[in-house]
């Protein structure tokens, strides 16, 4: 978590790296063939895009995309 402290007395500002729990991110799928990992790829994927506002299609798919990892990567 980010702290701060006073910059006008002197003081500085701290800004953490570490990830916020929090933090909406889409699912992530790694090529498991099974319908049901699928489904639940694809559902969460509609579900982040409705949540952020995200309607471009093209958008989307770039997002679709970076979701992806291992053997998904390779398709």
């Amino acid at each position: 978590m980010a702290t701060m402290t006073n910059i006008s007395n002197g003081g500085s500002a701290q800004v953490s790296t570490t990830p916020r729990g929090n933090a909406l991110l889409p699912p992530i799928y790694n090529g498991a063939r099974n319908v049901k990992e699928i489904d639940k790829f694809f559902w969460g994927l509609e579900i982040y895009f409705g949540l952020v506002g995200i309607k471009d299609e093209a958008q989307k798919m770039s997002i679709a995309s970076l979701s992806l990892k291992d053997i998904a990567l390779v398709w």
